[in-house]
């Protein structure tokens, strides 16, 4: 069998593009989305410092009726609420443009909350909204 294995770039622009219009989608046999506020916070401090995030793996496949298929969470999340929409495959004429997620759904979803969302806890009033400080060294007359 001659397989194609194709390694490609994605910004984290485009990654968060394609999931706002339902082109990067879930396989059931996904677990649910676990991580918590701290863990999304630490993903981007990571990041920020330099150091890897690890790769993430998709599949495209011409066979999406034969499996269920979720969307991601909403970007505006609420912690506990880990059920994902169901995603209707039946209406697709070009499958193999769709990014299935075999690799890295805490990881994607948690840049998709922090960039594109809010996070709400069971326990706060508002939901909180990633800050990214730039400068490492910011001036001390600064609020």
């Amino acid at each position: 069998m001659n397989k194609k294995y194709k390694i490609r770039n994605i910004s984290i622009k485009d990654l968060a593009n394609r999931i706002t219009h339902n082109k990067v989608i879930l396989p059931a046999l996904q677990r649910e989305y676990v991580w918590k506020q701290r863990d999304i916070c630490r993903l981007f401090d990571s990041h920020m410092q330099g150091y890897p995030i690890n790769t993430m793996m998709f599949w495209k496949s011409n066979k999406l009726d034969e499996i269920s298929f979720y969307k991601f969470l909403n970007s505006q999340y609420q912690e506990s609420v880990t059920k994902n929409e169901s995603f209707n495959t039946n209406f697709i004429d070009d499958p193999v443009s769709y990014d299935i997620v075999i690799d890295g759904q805490q990881r994607i979803t948690s840049l998709w909350i922090g960039l594109c969302g809010s996070y709400k806890t069971a326990k706060a009033q508002n939901p909180s909204y990633l800050h990214l400080r730039l400068d490492p060294h910011p001036n001390k007359n600064d609020e």
